[in-house]
């Protein structure tokens, strides 16, 4: 399976930007233009290949109790508040109950500098994933100790006591720790987020509808998915048609061809569903290349 692994690296690409306002109050945001523009010029990015750890982020837990972002005049936001579990043993971690698909709900880390959502195998297997056909694709995820094996697919529906993210890609792999999972900037895309660290809270705030955000999601994420899923595809599909012009072989090629086939046919699951949820969403055809 090892060589398998080293024709495909699932990226959770995206960019974090962090940036202080006049108050010295910290914000965080997967989109440049959620930054107000006086601060553009000093918002930090933060660029993230795959998942980078599973221990968590010390650096949500830094921010102020006082942390509101400037809310736009003439209609209230809506504000969802979730209260958190502050500590892992020793460690000052931010970790929260999350319900998958309306019917399992699970306590995940919370986790600002991950970009994607990732969970254990035990969780993935509660929710009924592996027995599902909507696409899992074996991978590689990295982290602390390397690179570990892992498996791409998509979560139909997240949700933290209201605030919903619907057409999560998910990462399945082992995890450590008093959560099974995390929970990054994937999921908090359409929300401004808060913590109240005296109360011991999370605070969602709605962002308002945009047609510049189809499904809440940004340019930068329809562009990105589309390309890490088209990727995945058209490689797994290149790289059966090659194998499939050996003339056969050993018991070991065929095996090899099997799982080529399997993973290609795999990947085009999830570049179909993903095709459909911006169609169902009328996402711009430019924008999906």
């Amino acid at each position: 399976m090892s060589l398998l692994f080293t024709f495909v690296v699932f990226a959770l690409a995206g960019e974090t930007y962090k940036w202080r306002d006049d108050k010295g109050v910290l914000h965080f945001t997967d989109n440049i233009y959620n930054v107000p523009a006086k601060y553009r010029s000093q918002a930090e990015e933060k660029t993230y290949g795959d998942v980078q750890r599973y221990g968590g982020s010390d650096e949500v837990n830094s921010l102020p109790s006082t942390t509101v972002k400037e809310k736009r005049p003439g209609k209230k936001q809506k504000e969802i508040r979730v209260s958190y579990i502050a500590h892992e043993g020793s460690a000052s971690r931010i970790i929260i109950p999350v319900r998958f698909n309306g019917s399992v709900t699970a306590n995940m880390l919370l986790d600002t500098g991950a970009p994607g959502m990732v969970i254990s195998p035990a969780l993935a297997d509660r929710i009924g994933l592996f027995d599902s056909d909507d696409g899992k694709l074996i991978h590689q995820a990295g982290g602390i100790g390397g690179r570990v094996p892992a498996i791409l697919t998509i979560v139909d529906k997240v949700s933290v006591n209201g605030a919903t993210t619907k057409f999560m890609p998910t990462t399945i792999t082992q995890i450590s720790g008093a959560y099974e999972g995390l929970v990054g900037m994937d999921f908090m895309a359409n929300y401004d987020l808060r913590v109240d660290s005296l109360n011991r809270t999370i605070v969602f705030t709605e962002l308002p509808p945009s047609a510049g955000r189809p499904a809440g999601r940004s340019e930068h994420w329809w562009r990105s998915k589309y390309r890490t899923f088209a990727g995945l595809k058209n490689a797994w599909e290149n790289y059966y048609k090659r194998l499939d012009n050996i003339s056969p072989g050993t018991t070991t090629l065929e095996r090899i061809k099997k799982i080529a086939l399997r993973q290609a046919k795999e990947s085009e699951k999830l570049y179909k569903r993903l095709e459909r949820y911006a169609t169902q969403n009328a996402v711009p055809r430019r924008w999906r290349q």
